[in-house]
């Protein structure tokens, strides 16, 4: 069951509350991984720049490094990381025109929270 809320004329955003274990995505993140057993929480599929946040238990360097070698084997690069005892981010880019931003928070519980956003600069 989704909700579809419209923001703009031109920006919906998609609430989601897909199965664990859920690995494709539609249109701009469909390239990019969802952790395993992380459940889809809010996903907004837009151009230029589109998002997925996720739940899970897995501590933070465990995600950090599942995002690490999954996206190299696709092509993209680290440009940045940062870890900090309440999480981690980092930053990812592909060709010239695409970044993949990783945020790993704490949620509420034992989860913590994954947001994987990614952008075209050429807008495609």
């Amino acid at each position: 069951m989704y909700r579809l809320a419209r923001l703009t004329p031109i920006l919906f955003l998609l609430i989601l509350a897909l199965p664990a274990g859920a690995s494709v995505l539609p249109g701009l993140l469909s390239g990019i991984p969802v952790y395993p057993n992380a459940r889809v929480v809010i996903m907004q599929d837009a151009v230029p720049t589109a998002f997925v946040t996720m739940e899970t238990a897995a501590p933070t360097e465990a995600i950090l490094d599942y995002y690490k070698e999954k996206l190299a084997q696709d092509g993209w690069e680290m440009s940045l990381e940062i870890v900090t005892p309440k999480g981690a981010s980092a930053s990812f880019l592909r060709a010239a025109n695409e970044e993949f931003l990783l945020s790993i928070e704490p949620g509420t519980g034992h989860l913590n929270l994954i947001t994987t956003t990614i952008t075209r600069k050429d807008g495609q």
